[in-house]
């Protein structure tokens, strides 16, 4: 069983500007006076992004923007991706700024946010694959032109059964992928070359996660690993533990997140081209006695209203009965592969039918990495610095994902290398426990490829930004018909898998 994601997106009324993918790049010349040019990741399966610019007159000008994301296949055992490379090139007549956002069930994710215009056009230069002329832009000197934003966000689901790829022995492989569920996002934040005297000491890398879902007692930890990073170039390191985003927390986390998640929520660099952070403690999210069943606290929403609430309402019934407006009532006539009795009497968080803490916040860990100064690095270097930025969030397979059970052993993704340094109770790392436990299954487990079952199966997955998951001890290929052939194809087939067929019988509410 494998997974990924293609968007929805809500259609405007005219497609002002034409874009392709990398697959059918074209070579124009340039028609306007000053260009940038910018690679974004994108969902695959995206038909359209939207570029927004300030006009001289002081408006907001949208534009819709065509695009085809192509997904490059590893040739290293990894599945296909659900994301793909678009590359725009912006022209405009004075030096400015624009922003690349997509749309999904009615919200906006950031992809590029600041774009800087500002490299003066020759007769020689040609245009890539997207070109986007902005219409009588702002004009902003080189001193307010600001940073870019680069963005990659994305959802992650486990399975903690590993090496088990059986539904029937005692340790299950049921394939609801909710075992631990986590939404991620990567952020680059990168000064222009006029300003990096000035304000280069702004230029970061940011990684967050955030822990949306845990329906099982086994995982105990999760991580994100960014393969290549390189800590040569980070000067500083700082980390922020937070209801919601560590910019807009919405409100303050209950106290028996301190020694809990607060206390384990760290970061690794013992391995330089591995830097690493992780959360630990999420066994205690289904524990009736450390207080995420019975500690009030107090969430403040966007718009500011109050909501109470403990973290896990099911745990010890905080909630006495369940919300019913957030399940379908047809789940009571389900008996495979579980009932909705079944379900609900079960005590996991934000898995269970009626118990989904949709104004709790979650929990969430970011770790901002503080690059050092490039104005003091050869041309050479800072080439390669800024390069080790964008690659942290472009290069979506050097993002990688685990989640540690009880036993100190790592589940990650297909192909991915399990992670091998050192961590606060085992000076040895996870990599020793990996080898002990694939030594000890390879009649189940294949023999080059990490994380990958010789019946097919894996046990993580990444998805696009707000993909819905399934209901505890439901099948994902229940909800998603056509992911498998999707992942099967190498992306080539079955583009619309999330929403072919989908039987939102499973899935879970909003929050």
């Amino acid at each position: 069983m494998k997974v990924l994601f293609k968007t929805l997106f809500l259609a405007f009324a005219a497609v002002l500007v034409v874009a392709c993918g990398d697959s059918t790049a074209k070579e124009e010349p340039y028609t306007g006076d000053y260009y940038g040019d910018y690679d974004v990741v994108v969902p695959v399966g995206t038909k359209s992004v939207f570029v927004t610019y300030e006009t001289a007159s002081g408006q907001t000008t949208t534009t819709e923007v065509a695009v085809d994301p192509q997904v490059v296949v590893p040739n290293d055992g990894k599945d296909v991706e659900p994301f793909g490379k678009v590359h725009f090139t912006f022209v405009s007549a004075v030096p400015s700024v624009a922003n690349v956002y997509y749309v999904i069930y009615g919200k906006k994710v950031a992809l590029l946010d600041n774009a800087v215009i500002n490299t003066k056009v020759s007769a020689a230069t040609k245009a890539s694959n997207v070109t986007v002329k902005l219409s009588e832009p702002k004009e902003y000197v080189t001193g307010d032109l600001g940073y870019t934003y680069y963005h990659s966000s994305g959802v992650v689901m486990f399975e903690d059964s590993w090496p088990s790829s059986s539904r029937v022995d005692g340790k299950k492989y049921d394939s609801d992928f909710n075992d631990c569920i986590i939404d991620y996002d990567v952020e680059a934040v990168v000064v222009p070359d006029a300003l990096l005297a000035s304000e280069g000491w702004r230029e970061q890398v940011k990684a967050v996660i955030h822990v949306r879902v845990t329906g099982a007692q086994a995982p105990w930890r999760v991580g994100m690993i960014l393969e290549g990073f390189d800590q040569q170039y980070v000067e500083s390191i700082s980390d922020y533990k937070t209801l919601d985003s560590w910019q807009n927390p919405h409100g303050e986390l209950p106290s028996w997140t301190v020694g809990t998640l607060q206390e384990n929520s760290l970061h690794y660099e013992s391995n330089p081209l591995r830097p690493c952070i992780e959360i630990g403690g999420l066994q205690r999210l289904n524990d009736p006695n450390r207080g995420a069943g019975t500690e009030e606290y107090t969430r403040i929403d966007d718009k500011g209203t109050m909501h109470k609430t403990v973290f896990n309402t099911r745990v010890n019934n905080y909630w006495t009965a369940p919300k019913t407006e957030q399940y379908d009532a047809a789940l009571a006539d389900i008996t495979t592969p579980a009932t909705l009795a079944y379900v609900q009497s079960q005590t996991f968080y934000n898995a269970i039918p009626g118990y989904v803490n949709v104004d709790g916040g979650l929990y969430t860990y970011t770790v901002i990495y503080h690059m050092k100064p490039r104005a003091e690095m050869s041309p050479e270097e800072s080439a390669k610095a800024l390069k080790n930025m964008i690659d942290a969030v472009n290069v979506t397979t050097n993002q990688n994902f685990y989640i540690v059970n009880n036993d100190f052993s790592p589940v990650g993704l297909k192909g991915y290398q399990p992670v091998d340094f050192a961590v606060k109770e085992k000076a040895t790392g996870y990599k020793p426990r990996y080898d002990q436990v694939f030594a000890a299954n390879t009649d189940k487990l294949d023999a080059t490829i990490p994380y990958y079952s010789k019946g097919g199966q894996v046990w993580a997955f990444k998805s696009p930004t707000l993909t819905k998951h399934v209901w505890n001890k439901m099948y994902f290929s229940d909800a998603y018909p056509y992911y498998e052939s999707w992942v099967d194809s190498n992306g080539s087939t079955n583009t619309d898998w999330n929403t072919k067929e989908v039987n939102n019988l499973y899935l879970t509410c909003w929050w």
